[in-house]
C-alpha cells in the first residue's frame, strides 16, 4: 500500500509524468514501469474495493501520455520524443506493457487500439529473419553478444495483444529454444533477456515451458544468497554488475511467473502451466 500511495504521489505531483528527472534519457523506462505498475494496482484495488485517493486520475493520465506520446515511427523514443529520437523494441517493450495493464482497468482511454496496433508493427519491424527480436532495428541484437536477447519481449508483447497464435510468436519461441543459455556465474546470465523469456515461455506453454523451466528455475535457486538477496550474476550488462535492487527485482518477478496469473491472450499449448 505505501508503494502504491508513493506512486501515486509521484503522479499527482507531476501530471501524471512518473519520473523525477525529466531530462534524463531513462525516464521513459521509468514511466513505463511505473505505469505497468499502476495499472495492475488499480485492477487490484477495483476489485478489492480499496480506495487510494488520486489512483485513478494518475494512471489515467499515465496511460494516456503513453498514447499520445508514441513516436511516428509506432515504437516509443527516449524523452517522449513523437518524431526522430532514439526508439528501440526494450522502450517499447515497457509501454505495451503498461498499456495492457491500464486496458485491464475500467478506465476508457483515447486511442489505444489504434496506438496498441502501431506499436505491435513496430516490434514486427523489428524481428529478424531468425525469428529473433533485434534492438534497434532487424539486424542488430543489445549488447555487444550475437544472441538476439531481446527476443522475450517481442514474443510477449504479440502474446499479451492476443497474438500468441501468430507467426511472430511462433518464430520468437522457436529462437528462443533453440539459442537460449542461462547458467548464473557465466557471461549467459542476462537477467533482463531472462525475465522476459520466462514470461513468454510460460504462455507459450506445453514442450517449449517444460524446456525453459528445466533451464532456469534451479539456476535461480541455487545462486540465492542466505538473506534472500541474489549474488551478482555473470554478465554485467543492463547494470546488473551492481544493481542489487535491480537484479533482485528481476529474479524474483521471474519466480513469480508460478504463481501470477497474466491474462494475456497468449495462447499456452496444452500441457502443465506450472511444472514446478
Amino acid at each position: 500500500m505505501k508503494g502504491i500511495v508513493y506512486l501515486t504521489d509521484v503522479g499527482m505531483k507531476n501530471d501524471g509524468k512518473m519520473a523525477s528527472n525529466f531530462t534524463a534519457n531513462g525516464w521513459a523506462y521509468e514511466h513505463g514501469i511505473a505505469t505497468y505498475a499502476l495499472g495492475e494496482a488499480l485492477t487490484f484495488c477495483q476489485e478489492l474495493k480499496l480506495e487510494i485517493p488520486g489512483l485513478v486520475e494518475v494512471t489515467e493520465k499515465a496511460g494516456q501520455f503513453i498514447i499520445d506520446n508514441q513516436n511516428k515511427n509506432g515504437g516509443w523514443a527516449y524523452l517522449y520524443a513523437t518524431s526522430g529520437g532514439h526508439t528501440d523494441s526494450s522502450v517499447a517493450g515497457w509501454q505495451l506493457q503498461a498499456l495492457k495493464a491500464c486496458s485491464h482497468t475500467k478506465i476508457k482511454y483515447k486511442g489505444l487500439q489504434s496506438c496498441i496496433n502501431q506499436g505491435l508493427e513496430y516490434m514486427k519491424s523489428l524481428q529478424n529473419e531468425n525469428g529473433g527480436f533485434g534492438y534497434s532495428n532487424k539486424n542488430k541484437p543489445a549488447g555487444t553478444k550475437d544472441y538476439f536477447s531481446l527476443t522475450g519481449v517481442g514474443v510477449l508483447c504479440f502474446q499479451m495483444w492476443g497474438k500468441g497464435s501468430g507467426s511472430e510468436v511462433r518464430k520468437g519461441v522457436k529462437y528462443i529454444r533453440e539459442n537460449t543459455k542461462f547458467d548464473y556465474n557465466t557471461a549467459d546470465s542476462d537477467l533482463y533477456a531472462h525475465y522476459y523469456e520466462s514470461q513468454a515461455m510460460m504462455q507459450a506453454g506445453g514442450d517449449d515451458w517444460k524446456f525453459y523451466n528445466e533451464l532456469f528455475r534451479d539456476q535461480l535457486l541455487n545462486n540465492q544468497n542466505p538473506d534472500g538477496s541474489w549474488k551478482a550474476p555473470g554478465f554485467g550488462g543492463h547494470g546488473l554488475g551492481g544493481n542489487e535492487v535491480y537484479r533482485n527485482a528481476l529474479c524474483i518477478l521471474m519466480l513469480e511467473v508460478y504463481y501470477r496469473f497474466l491474462n494475456t491472450g497468449g495462447g499456452a499449448r496444452g500441457g502443465s502451466r506450472l511444472g514446478i
